[in-house]
């Protein structure tokens, strides 16, 4: 019979209003420890990851992995920040929980909108060192991108992941931005 709803063990309520919740609010999952299963369904559906360097994401934990025949896997051993970081699983990893939230709440401040601009601005001076005069030479490009934005306003994103890609967000002269440049360090 085609009439039967398909009914399945993932309809489950808070899946569907997080979802909901996309385009609408800026979803921001904060990751400390270890996060399996639902948890990392919901940290995976979000827009950005926020992890501590102690963070182990997963979408089955050890018990998942033993009872599929997998053996045994500590729990810290199944997705640590440090792989999930170079994956491109993570945003932002940052030292302890205290530095999670700070960024968090630096990360929301871009979804604001404009902010008031800097009383004076950025010294630009820099840029004549930092992008060489020869166009064949390569050149950092984080330097030149916190240069150009209000100071301290730069948040760089899945800086393991892609390292020929640079990506941030920022605040110029008050008003949030998105960055992507081309690392030239890398190939």
């Amino acid at each position: 019979d085609t009439d039967v709803p398909v009914v399945s063990a993932l309809h489950v309520r808070a899946f569907a209003l997080w979802a909901r919740l996309s385009g609408k609010v800026p979803r921001i999952a904060v990751v400390k420890g270890r996060c399996f299963a639902g948890n990392a369904v919901i940290a995976g559906c979000s827009d950005l990851i926020v992890a501590t360097a102690d963070a182990s994401i997963g979408m089955g934990g050890p018990a998942m992995i033993a009872g599929g025949g997998l053996g045994q896997v500590a729990p810290d051993d199944v997705g640590p920040a440090a792989v999930q970081a170079s994956n491109g699983v993570l945003d932002v990893v940052v030292a302890d929980e205290a530095a999670a939230v700070a960024v968090t709440r630096t990360l929301l401040g871009y979804f604001r909108g404009p902010r008031p601009a800097p009383a004076a601005p950025a010294d630009q001076t820099a840029l004549r060192t930092l992008v060489p005069e020869r166009e064949r030479r390569a050149y950092k490009v984080q330097p030149i991108i916190q240069t150009l934005c209000d100071p301290g306003s730069v948040t760089f994103l899945r800086e393991k992941f892609a390292p020929e890609m640079c990506t941030a967000l920022a605040h110029l002269d008050g008003h949030p931005v998105g960055i992507i440049a081309n690392n030239t360090m890398y190939a």
